[in-house]
Formats: structure tokens, sequence, C-alpha cells
């Protein structure tokens, strides 16, 4: 990768991914790819087309794009919000008349039906692609990302997949063209070790890292392939024959020399640069392995579960579901044995106590420590006591300490073999959440709601207190202390993280500068009229500081379009959005009118604690929070009516910080949140003061710093990062059945919920109002946000990063190949991850040299990071930038760590095989190309049987081809 500082002026780099050429013919907007085609049709070919046309043009393109979208898009474009690169016009009708592609679309705007619509799209899109290709691209160097999953490229079968059939005769056509220079990106473009199970399943090692090799060398003149197998083979000879003298291989001349002619053949097509260069010391703890003993009351419930099944058949995946969870009769939905299951337990055939206990779940009386040893090892690692009055994954480092900090505490991803794992644990931790709290809650809480006559299940409770409520008795003015980023306070406090600091010590000198901006007014005690001074002081305060003009721009209220009304089966959703949208004009317009009141009958004594009501507010808003948040990490252009690209006005901060803040009234509505924040703040102050207090104990600005830090990086957009906080704050989970018997015997099979854990790849995550908006699993675990814990099967484990608030990993089951152990753990182990990030923030907040004063107005992790950057330069000069955003400085040691949990069965197999794992994950690297790795690996291992893990590494570190450049 050229360094951005390193590159000329003039030098240009274009990612090719699927997609990427309609993003090079726009100049400004976003929009569905087909929307862009759909505009093009219509501009050149069907400019006066008829009604029906149009219809199938969009039948033709729409795909499965949603109705709200496709509008949406359609909207943006005929407002001419989307603009197109100049001429493009013309180019699309050559480029349609020369590919005959015009006759095809034509023809099935026609009616015919002998034409199959995705080969039109990819023709479509083909045509785009070239268009750009031949006429708007003058790259240096173009890149291509995971390659290997382009087989036609690699010269193999056709794609039937349109994305790839696209990316690769985008590629082919770069290739063609000498004056391209090409990178191929990828970290798995083969398994880098195979055992013969995989290989009998068609993975096999050597078979995919030749046919990598070979297409990688046809642009040699000579036979770069033939040279690399000759030098493979004395390279094994060398290492075969001194197997007994692993050791000794670092000093011997003969060997060193094969080693390094090796590497230097495979340098020539490709190099691998992995953390093992630089893993010196342990980023990951291996020591969290647990030997697990099952009780007694575990193993008969096992023995009576075998006893009472139904077919005898499925004897071992029951003892498998058995020692991965607890009662696996509850939840086998999606296996065959299910309906066997429900069969035998209508019958009644089946004990009660192999299935959930409904009376004691339904009454949170369940408790599910003390059932399973795994489950117990589970709920003591992820869910330490006292996490569940925490609505947000505690910040990496913090402004001041409150006495509640669980700095270090991070979420939790667990991997399994069996599908049934995911979804069961994330219901027994979700459970045992929604358990702690309810205990808290002095109000007798049932799980399952009540039904009303109609069958239908009345709203969970505590029911949503953060209301827009149009009644003319509720005042919902209140929201404006936490919806309205007021500028005056936001810019009053700057925090600068300090251990020495309270939060008691932070309010107090909050509260005294306060008592300065109203030291004119009279005081009064217990008067509501007075009480309108609590929320109405920002704007007072605002308007001192001048920009008082920009009222009207919130009052407008577009950040309120957005809806945070939890929209469940639980409430009639047609009715809750019509009274929420009557209590938004309501509260707007309350507001404005007390506005206008205040300005003529400005004598109104004040509260006597308004300057400790606007020290809470300053510190702990969601709106100022937010505001300061998004101010660190975009650019503000003032008195400049067309801002520059990134660049925005202080009206459009005020936006987004309003609907961040509109997202937290959904987190703060919900069941689970007002339970924690009500036992967690005074009890005498309203909820939202309640809710403020909560946010300062929890550190809010800490925690909105860190994340929209994170998100600045991955999201250009300040709309897009404003409206991505806002949906993890609302998100809400399908649920999930189980199957429960009562005190009578009765087979009950229920809903229930999951959010405190969701389970990835079955799960599908919406928002909670009505727009619906699909959310990703991966974006809420990336998130401080619930879910805490994420559970998958293998298919969460290669390419998906969940790295950004995760630091724990469960291996729930032992996987078939070791290399599962690494790609598993590489979810979390990557580019700024939250260990990184609590080790970075620890050692820079103890660095005796630290500036607080210079760090005020400054983007606190860009000068952690900096720091970090800086030091480890300072002491390796020559080394690469692995370290400090994918690694630690191997001379200091990680005060946190990636935590792999393996927990074991005492006296299983299971001890052995990680043993033979371990060992494996050590020297695997030695057989890297080399036919039957597995065999080869086994006389390996028998040689190194007397060293340990560290040891072997040691030694394979002398003696395994080392592929990264940086390293030559």
């Amino acid at each position: 990768m050229v360094k951005e500082r390193e590159k000329p002026s003039n030098f240009t780099i274009s990612t090719l991914t699927p997609g990427t050429s309609f993003h090079l013919i726009k100049s400004k907007g976003i929009v569905p790819e087909r929307a862009i085609i759909f505009r093009l049709l219509c501009e050149t070919f069907y400019a006066k087309a008829t009604t029906g046309e149009i219809k199938k043009l969009k039948k033709l393109l729409q795909g499965d794009c949603s109705e709200t979208t496709w509008d949406a898009a359609i909207k943006e474009i005929s407002a001419k919000n989307v603009t197109l690169k100049a001429n493009i016009n013309s180019l699309f009708v050559q480029e349609l008349k020369a590919s005959r592609t015009i006759e095809n679309v034509k023809k099935y705007i026609s009616g015919s039906k002998d034409l199959r619509e995705v080969e039109i799209i990819v023709a479509l899109r083909h045509a785009v692609t070239n268009i750009v290709l031949d006429h708007y691209v003058d790259a240096d160097l173009f890149i291509l990302d995971e390659f290997q999953r382009f087989d036609s490229l690699l010269g193999e079968k056709e794609s039937k997949d349109p994305e790839q059939t696209e990316i690769a005769l985008t590629a082919r056509k770069i290739f063609d063209n000498p004056k391209h220079r090409v990178l191929l990106l990828s970290a798995t473009p083969f398994s880098p070790y195979a055992t013969q199970w995989d290989s009998e399943k068609g993975d096999d090692h050597l078979e995919a890292f030749d046919r990598v090799l070979q297409f990688l060398g046809r642009q040699c003149k000579e036979d770069a392939f033939g040279t690399i197998k000759n030098r493979q083979k004395e390279y094994f000879s060398l290492l075969s024959s001194r197997k007994s003298q692993l050791q000794s291989l670092a000093d011997e001349e003969e060997f060193q020399f094969a080693r390094k002619q090796m590497a230097r053949s495979y340098l020539e097509l490709l190099s691998r640069t992995e953390r093992a260069i630089v893993e010196h010391g342990a980023l990951v703890n291996e020591n969290s392995v647990s030997r697990i003993v099952a009780s007694f009351g575990e193993i008969a419930s096992v023995v009576s579960a075998i006893k009472h099944l139904p077919e005898k058949q499925y004897t071992h995946l029951l003892v498998e579901f058995c020692k991965s969870v607890p009662y696996p009769y509850s939840f086998t939905t999606g296996y065959k044995l299910n309906e066997s299951v429900n069969r035998q337990a209508g019958k009644h055939n089946l004990p009660r106590e192999l299935f959930l206990p409904f009376e004691d779940w339904a009454a949170y009386t369940f408790n599910p420590s003390g059932k399973h040893a795994k489950l117990e090892l589970l709920i003591e690692k992820a869910m330490p006591q006292g996490i569940e009055q925490h609505l947000w994954i505690p910040p990496s480092t913090l402004y001041y300490s409150t006495g509640r900090d669980k700095v270090g505490y991070s979420k939790t991803l667990i991997f399994s073999s069996w599908a049934l794992v995911p979804r069961t644990l994330s219901v027994f931790l979700s459970y045992e959440y929604e358990r702690r709290l309810a205990n808290l809650n002095p109000e007798k809480l049932a799980y399952f709601p009540k039904e009303n006559k109609k069958g239908v299940p009345e709203r969970r409770r505590p029911t949503p207190v953060l209301v827009f409520a149009a009644d003319a008795e509720i005042d919902a003015s209140s929201l404006a202390a936490l919806l309205y980023p007021c500028r005056y306070l936001a810019q009053t406090l700057d925090f600068t993280p300090n251990p020495d600091a309270t939060l008691e010590d932070l309010l107090k000198a909050q509260s005294n500068l306060a008592e300065l901006d109203f030291k004119k007014f009279e005081r009064s005690v217990g008067n509501q009229q007075d009480s309108y001074w609590n929320w109405y002081a920002l704007f007072y305060l605002d308007q001192r500081l001048g920009v008082g003009k920009e009222f009207d721009n919130w009052f407008k209220g577009h950040w309120l379009l957005f809806d945070p009304e939890q929209d469940s089966d639980e409430t009639e959703a047609d009715a809750a959005q019509d009274r929420n949208d009557k209590g938004k004009t309501k509260f707007l317009k309350g507001i404005q009118e007390r506005l206008v009141d205040f300005r003529k009958k400005n004598t109104f004594r004040i509260p006597h604690n308004l300057p400790a009501t606007l020290a809470i507010i300053g510190t702990a808003s969601p709106a100022i929070c937010a505001y300061r948040a998004l101010r660190k990490n975009y650019r503000i252009i003032s008195n400049n009516p067309k801002p520059g690209k990134d660049e925005y006005t202080d009206k459009e901060f005020v936006y987004a910080a309003s609907l961040i803040a509109l997202g937290f009234i959904s987190l703060f509505n919900k069941p689970e949140s007002i339970q924690a924040i009500r036992a967690s703040a005074p009890k005498e102050i309203p909820y939202w003061q309640q809710c403020l207090h909560y946010c300062a104990l929890h550190n809010l600005q800490a925690m909105l710093d860190e994340y929209v830090y994170l998100l600045a990086e991955a999201v250009p957009s300040m709309f897009d990062t404003a409206e991505h906080i806002f949906d993890m704050m609302r998100i809400k989970t399908n649920p999930l059945e189980a199957s429960f018997t009562d005190t009578k015997g009765k087979h009950i099979t229920k809903r229930t919920r999951c959010h405190f854990a969701v389970d990835y790849g079955r799960q599908k995550v919406s928002t909670s109002s009505g727009d619906q908006r699909m959310v990703s699993v991966r974006d809420a675990f990336n998130s401080p946000f619930r879910p805490f814990v994420l559970t998958s099967t293998s298919i969460g484990q290669e390419g998906l990063d969940f790295h950004w608030y995760c630091r724990n990993i469960f291996h729930w089951n032992l996987p078939h190949n070791p290399i599962n152990i690494e790609q598993r753990e590489g979810r979390i182990n990557r580019y700024k991850s939250h260990v990184l990030r609590l080790n970075h923030a620890m050692d820079f907040n103890s660095s005796p040299t630290l500036n607080r004063t210079y760090l005020k107005g400054k983007n606190l992790w860009q000068q952690i990071f900096i720091a970090a950057a800086t030091k480890h330069k300072n002491q390796f000069p020559e080394s690469c930038e692995l370290i400090p955003y994918w690694h630690m400085n191997p001379k200091e040691a990680a005060n946190y760590q990636i935590e792999r949990f393996v927990p074991l069965y005492a006296f299983s197999s299971d001890e052995e095989k990680y043993r033979t794992i371990i060992k494996v994950l050590s020297v695997y690297r030695m057989t890297f190309g080399q036919p039957n790795q597995e065999q080869a690996l086994s006389v390996f291992l028998e040689e190194t049987a007397k060293y340990d893990a560290r040891a072997i590494r040691e030694i394979v570190h002398k003696i395994c081809i080392d592929l990264a450049p940086i390293s030559q």
C-alpha cells in the first residue's frame, strides 16, 4: 500500500469492488446502483415513455430494493440531487447500441418473456463499467480486494453471481492494459492449513495454493511457478532430513540459504504480512482455558435426557447438545428431532424436568446459574455482577471517576459447532439480564405480559416515560433538556481524561460557573412555573452566546421526522404512531410559546437548584455530548452558504446531535433501561433528570467521543454517522421459540426475547420504529450498546469484524481444524481493536509528560494513537506500522489481553484435543505449500513434544518461510 505521506500529489489509486463503477460516475449523492441505470435509460431511450413502459422498467430494475428505498432514490434523481459525470448520457447510448443490449431491453419492455432479467441487468452494469474504465478512470494503481472469490478471474469455471461477473470482467479489462499496475489483496486466497477431513471435503491446501501461484506467475517472463516448485522440494527435503535437530537449523548455513531462496521466489509473486512478525509479547491470553467439572445434577439431567430420547438414532447428537447447553429439549427447533420431541411432550411421555419450568420462568424466579457448568462459566465471565445496569460498554478511557467504573469490561463473542447453541445461549443470557433487573424493581414484573380479550399482549412494564404525549395534562417540554444541543454549555466544558477527578468535583465546578451566569435572578423553591427554567435556560444561554437565530432551524423539527418510539407486537402501532406525531407537534409548539412568553416576562425567578441542574445537563445531556463528539471528528465551516466536501455548518451539527439525542430517548424508554436508570439515580427527581444522572455516572461523553471517532474513520458523512448511532440505540431482534412445561405437565411453546445476547446468522435485526429499517447484527455488536454477547456458528468466523468493543472470545466447541481458532480470534484481533484502545489509553493517561492543557479542544483518540506511534518509532525506528494499530509494543506487557476462553470438561477427550490444537497453531506455518500437511505436521509434533508452545514458536520463527516484505 502506498503511504499517504509518501505518494506524489498526482498519484491516484482505484479500489475495485462490486459497484465501483457506479460510485465513479457520480459527482455527489448516494442512491442504489440500479436507480442510476433507470435514470440513464429514461433520459436516453425512454424520454417519452408511456406509464406502462416506465412500470416495466421499474419492475426490471427495482429488484429486491424496497418500495420506500426505491421511491426515495427516484425522488432524489428527479430533483437532480444526484448528479452524474458530464457526457455520460451519450457514452451510455453508444455503449448499449454497440453491445446490442438496448435491443434486449426494448424486447423486455414490449412484453417478451424469452429474456432473463438477470442477464439484462448484468449487461447494463457491464456497459456502465466499460464507460468508466474507458473514459473516467486513469489510476496509477488498481486494487482488487478478495480476488480469490472470483473463480472466473483465476481461470476456473464462469461464475453465476452477477456481482462476481462484473468485477471479474472489470479486472480482466484492467489486466489487458499493459499500462495498468494491479494489486491483488486477500487475507485467505487459500487455506493455510488443511486436515485430511478438509481435503476430503474439497478444501485442499496445496491445490488452492498452486492455483493462485500459477495465476500470479502468468505475467512473468520466466517459469516462476516451476522455480518455486523446485525450491520447495529443496527446502522441505532439508527440513525433513533434519527433523530431529530443528533447533540447530537456525544456524545451519545450507538450510538458511535454501530458506532465503524459497522466500525470494515467493516474494516475486506474493507477500504475506502477519501479526506474528511483531507478536513477541502475547496479546492473546492463552491461560484463560477453564477445566470445568459437571455437577451431579447436570450429569443426572443428561442421563435422563438420553433415557427418554424418543428416537435412539439421535443419541450421539443429544449427548453433544447436553454437553453444550442445559435443557436442550426446549431448543430443538430446526432439527429433525424437534417433531418427535414435541409429539411425545404433547402426550406427556417426557418428564417435566427436561423442559424449562414455565411458572418459574414467567415469574423471574428461574436462575440459570448452577444448571450447567459451561453456562455458569459464561455467565461469570460475560455477565459480572452489576453489568446489567450498564446500557453501554464502559469507555476505554474515563474523563472522571464515579465509583461505577468498569473499564476493561468487554463484549463477548462465542463460537460453536452446533446451530442449537447460539439460540439457546442468547435466550439464557438475555433472560438472566432481565431477571437481575427485575430483582432491582420494587414492582412485581412478569416475563410474559398479560393478554387482553383479543389475545394481544399488553405492553411490557415499565412502559415508556419520555414520551411526546398529546395529552393536555402531560408536559413534555422537559425533554428539551435532553434533546437541545446548547452550544454555550458545550463550549463551557471541555473534557480531558483525569483519573484524579471525581464526578462530584466536576459538577460542583460547573455549578459554580452557572451561578455566575444567573446571579442577577432571584431564587424560588417549589414553584412549578419557575421549573421551566430547567430547559429554558439552555435557550437563554445560547441567546447570550449569539446563536439564538439558530433556534428556528431546530424548531423546524427535521430531526424529529425520525421516530424514536418503540414499535412492537405489544402495541397497536397505528394508534401509537398517531399519538406520537401529535405529541411531537405539541412538544415543539409548547416550547416556542413559552419562549415567547419568557421573552416578554423575563422577571421570573429561577429555581434555587438551577445551577446544579445546568451542571448535570452540560456534563451529560445526550444532545450536548453528541454535539461535542461530532465537532471533534468532523470539520465545521462558518459564514459560507456552500460548504466544501466533508465540511458542515453549525446548523448541520445541531441537526446531527439532536438526531443522536433522539436515539437516546428510544434507549431510555426500553423496559430494561428504565429499571437500570431508576436503580442508579436518585429516586426523588423526575425521570428525565434520572437519565442525566445516569449518563453522568457512566461517562456518556467519553463513550460518544470514542464511538464517533471509530465511526468517523469508517463513515465519512456526519449525517450517516448520526443516523447510524440513532439506529443502534433502537434496534429490536426477532424473538426465539422455546418449549416449556407447567406444573400440570402441559407442554407450552412461547416466544422468548434476545437483546443482551443475540445469535448471528439467523437473527434479523431492525429498528424499533415504524420505518423498520434493517440493521446489521455486526453493526449492532460493533456499537457500545446491546447486544453485549454475540453467539455464532462457523458462519461468523471468517471475513467479519467484531473488534470495536470485544476482547473476550469463547470457543464453545473445539473446531476440527486448528486454524479455525486463529480465524475466530482474528475477528477481534484487528485494527484499533478494543484491546488495543484499552492498552494505549492506559499508557497515555499514565505518561508523566502528559500535558492535559494541550489536549483541550483536541481529538483525544487521535492524540492517543499519535503518542503510541511516536513512542514505538522512537524505540524501533525501522519497524513496521502494525504497531500501534494492530498490535502492542513488544517491550511492554499488555495490561489488557484478548481473553481466550475454552471451557473443557475434566477427563474428556477435548483436553488432549486442545493441547494438540495449540501445538499445531505453533508449527503449521512450517508446512506452508507442502502436500498432506496433517501427516507432515505429525512428525514435527513428535520431535517438538519436549518443548512448550512458546519455545516452539521461537524455533518456528527461525526456520519457517517469512513472506513479509518489511522483513526482507
